[in-house]
C-alpha cells in the first residue's frame, strides 16, 4: 500500500481520536470528509485490541486502493465495503486464529504504524507487514510490549453468501 494512504488511515484516526475524548461523539466530520468511524474495544480470551470501522466511500482514494487490494487476489465474486483500523496498545494480542467466518472469502491486512518494539502480524509464523490470505490461514498479534500499533484490515465476503450487495 502506498505510505501517503497509510499515513492518511493514521492521520484521520488519530483526529478522530482527539474528537472522540473531547466530544464523546462517535461520528466527525474531518475537513471536506465525512468520516464515520465507529470504535470499538474487544477484549475476550483471545484477543485485546480496539478498532474502527470506516466506510471505504468515506475515504478519499477508496478506488485506487480497492484497485491495488484487488490486484493482490484471485478470487472471484467477493465484495467489501468497510475499512477496519486495528489499534494495538501495549499489552494488546490477537491469539492464532483464522477468519473463517460466514461468508468471508479473504483477509487484507497492512501494517500502518509499527510499534515501537516492533511487534508484527505472524502469518503462519512468519513476520509479516502486508498480506492477503484465505480465511483458513492461521495469523496471530503476539503481545505489544512498547508503542501502539496501527493496522487496517478488509475482509474479502462472498457474493453468493450475500447475493443482495
Amino acid at each position: 500500500m502506498k505510505q501517503e494512504y497509510k499515513d492518511w488511515f493514521v492521520e484521520h484516526t488519530k483526529k478522530y481520536n482527539e474528537h472522540r475524548l473531547s466530544e464523546k461523539v462517535l461520528s466527525r466530520g474531518f475537513g471536506s470528509y465525512n468520516i464515520q468511524l465507529e470504535s470499538f474495544w474487544k477484549q475476550e480470551e483471545n484477543r485485546k485490541y480496539t478498532f474502527y470501522n470506516i466506510k471505504m466511500e468515506d475515504v478519499p482514494f477508496y478506488k485506487e486502493l480497492n484497485a491495488y487490494i484487488d490486484s493482490l487476489h484471485s478470487y472471484n465474486n467477493t465484495f467489501y465495503k468497510w475499512y477496519h483500523l486495528h489499534i494495538w496498545g501495549e499489552g494488546d494480542y490477537f491469539k492464532e486464529h483464522t477468519d473463517n467466518h460466514v461468508g468471508r472469502i479473504w483477509s487484507y491486512v497492512c501494517e500502518l504504524k509499527a510499534s515501537d518494539c516492533n511487534t508484527s502480524l505472524l502469518v503462519e509464523g512468519n513476520d509479516v507487514k502486508e498480506a492477503l490470505f484465505d480465511t483458513k490461514t492461521l495469523h496471530e498479534v503476539p503481545p505489544i510490549k512498547k508503542g501502539t500499533r496501527m493496522s487496517l484490515t478488509v475482509f474479502g465476503l462472498s457474493k453468493d453468501f450475500y447475493p443482495d450487495e
